[in-house]
């Protein structure tokens, strides 16, 4: 094979990975559903690293109850090193099978949500015309769930955070 032809295989290869879907991981039990995952008590650890900045600890408490509509009501206290301590509340509720939508005390408008590959992808606006894309991975424990979420300003991530959930025993 010529090296031009290898090239342009090599090419069309690195686009088909890079633009294949990400498989879910072959950990994943079930779907995080907000309702059971979340309700109960909570702990996130994470880093949390924003566009020139240093990278930020995370930890996160939560409590979480259902409401008899089965809203889920999550009260956090979010503590960034180097910033004052936070609280913040989510309301989600499931509006149809694996959709949802809800409230969250730091989002400008809705946050919207739904069951994709088996993780929970939730998205709502935030403060300055960034936009929040969540994506919630449950593991086979089915106590631990890893949330990565993609902070972006006119499409330009500007932000990212990689946190462990864990349910407290």
């Amino acid at each position: 094979m010529s090296a031009y032809r290898l090239s342009r295989s090599v090419g069309y290869l690195a686009i088909l990975v890079c633009n294949a879907p990400v498989a879910a991981a072959s950990s994943i039990s079930s779907p995080v559903i907000p309702q059971r995952f979340f309700v109960g008590s909570t702990i996130g650890d994470g880093v949390l690293k924003v566009a020139l900045t240093p990278p930020r600890r995370m930890h996160v408490s939560g409590s979480g109850r259902l409401l008899f509509d089965r809203t889920l009501v999550l009260s956090q206290t979010v503590a960034i090193e180097d910033r004052p301590i936070r609280m913040r509340e989510w309301h989600l509720r499931e509006i149809t099978p694996g959709r949802f939508e809800g409230t969250l005390t730091e989002a400008t408008g809705p946050v919207t949500g739904e069951i994709v590959d088996g993780r929970l992808h939730l998205r709502y606006p935030m403060k300055g015309s960034v936009i929040a894309d969540q994506w919630l991975t449950l593991e086979s424990d089915g106590r631990t769930a890893h949330n990565h979420m993609l902070i972006s300003k006119f499409g330009i991530p500007v932000a990212k955070l990689d946190e462990t959930i864990r349910r407290a025993p």
